[in-house]
């Protein structure tokens, strides 16, 4: 979901219609005013107005994982047809990065033991298990084997309350750095 813009709102009777398996869609920037602008990189937004006026203007952005372009598509064509049903003297719009996130259906490449779980057994740590698409990051899934899991512990997942657990941080720094040296000593 690249953009979404709406004056005075719109409606979400067809909302229940959304949710699938291993789909993820959320806004993650929203602003509204009596006037407002969009930064040109698109992760700013800049608005004016008051407390006791109905914003003329809304803006949201956000974010669209799914496991195949099929999926994606039909979650597109859901979310137009909710825009579609404006709220009687509203107007809304919707338009999609075409950037946007590749599907991320798992691949025998990132369920594979793969370089990473020899790094992990050369630290003594223990084999990292196939993580749920849902709950990884759009580029790992299409990466090649062994570039995956690399971040720090915690939890949250990107929402408010998100935690980091620091001594993960060093954990994971090394790991990184001996997968790096030996992926580049790899031929090409």
């Amino acid at each position: 979901m690249a953009r979404s813009t709406s004056s005075r709102g719109s409606s979400t009777r067809s909302a229940a219609s959304l949710p699938e398996a291993m789909l993820t869609y959320n806004v993650g920037l929203v602003g509204g005013g009596e006037t407002l602008e969009m930064g040109p990189d698109g992760l700013r937004v800049t608005a004016t107005g008051k407390t006791n006026i109905i914003a003329p203007t809304a803006i949201a952005r956000g974010d669209l994982r799914a496991l195949t372009p099929e999926q994606i598509e039909r979650t597109k064509a859901k979310m137009a047809a909710i825009v579609a049903q404006s709220l009687p003297g509203t107007k809304a719009e919707m338009s999609f990065d075409p950037a946007g996130y590749p599907p991320m259906a798992p691949t025998e490449g990132n369920r594979a033991a793969d370089q990473a779980h020899s790094v992990n057994r050369d630290m003594g740590l223990p084999e990292m298990a196939e993580f749920s698409p849902e709950k990884r990051g759009a580029p790992t899934s299409t990466s090649s084997p062994g570039r995956r899991q690399l971040g720090p512990g915690g939890s949250g997942s990107h929402a408010p309350g998100e935690t980091v657990d620091i001594p993960t941080i060093f954990k994971q720094a090394k790991r990184a750095a001996i997968l790096m040296s030996r992926l580049a000593r790899e031929r090409r």
